[in-house]
């Protein structure tokens, strides 16, 4: 209901609804056993199962993921993409004009900007755009590694957590070479540790915080 207007009845009505900026009421309701997101008095095509949904920060772009019987789509603003066999939220760029999200198909996964597919992958995550580019770690056969646009980092035996700094100027990753951990930040290279729990840049993005296990001890190291 909106002022003095009010919906249709139906089965249910999830719990989180949103106003868009236009003043338009954002919800997800179950008419039977199907789901369909409503925007306005606007229905959205029907699914078994609709995720969480949200509007982007500054465009207040409609983005959800959504089930049928058999695959996954990623919806942004009016933009259906897929079918696919799984499909992640979008990361958006700064402007919006374009977002980045993994999708798998036939058993591999895939690095999507928009419509566009970058590389095929065994496993892909941290997709992140910085500094123009995009980041993100894959797995290829037993191995991992770090790559931006196409440039490849590694391989790696295994790897964690990539973060970028607020003002967008600097990017950590934590990865595994062997036996032993490293902290990797443009051309350098941490020393070797047992354990990286958690990489953070402080708010201004000169220092970078690293907490750290080395033999049985733990502790917190701070560089710039």
């Amino acid at each position: 209901m909106k002022g003095d207007e009010k919906s249709e009845a139906y089965d249910d009505i999830d719990s989180a609804v949103l106003f868009a900026k236009n003043g338009d009421v954002l919800s997800k309701v179950r008419m039977g056993n199907k789901w369909v997101m409503m925007r306005g008095k606007h229905k959205s095509d029907v699914y078994d199962e609709i995720s969480t949904f949200s509007l982007s920060p500054k465009t207040s772009k409609l983005v959800y993921k959504a089930r049928d019987s058999k695959h996954w789509y990623l919806i942004v603003g009016s933009e259906k993409l897929g079918p696919f066999e799984y499909v992640d939220d979008p990361i958006f760029s700064a402007n919006e004009k374009t977002f980045l999200y993994r999708a798998k198909l036939n058993g591999k996964w895939y690095v999507c900007e928009n419509k566009k597919r970058i590389g095929q992958y065994d496993e892909v995550g941290n997709i992140n755009y910085f500094a123009k580019r995009i980041i993100y770690w894959a797995k290829m056969g037993k191995s991992w590694y770090m790559i931006e646009n196409k440039k490849k980092t590694g391989p790696y035996t295994d790897i964690g957590c990539s973060i970028v700094s607020l003002n967008g100027k600097k990017m950590a990753y934590k990865a595994k070479v062997e036996n032993n951990w490293y902290v990797f930040e443009g051309k350098n290279q941490s020393d070797p540790f047992n354990a990286v729990m958690e990489l953070k840049y402080s708010e201004d993005g000169k220092f970078l915080l690293c907490s750290i296990q080395k033999g049985n001890k733990k502790c917190i190291l701070i560089g710039n």
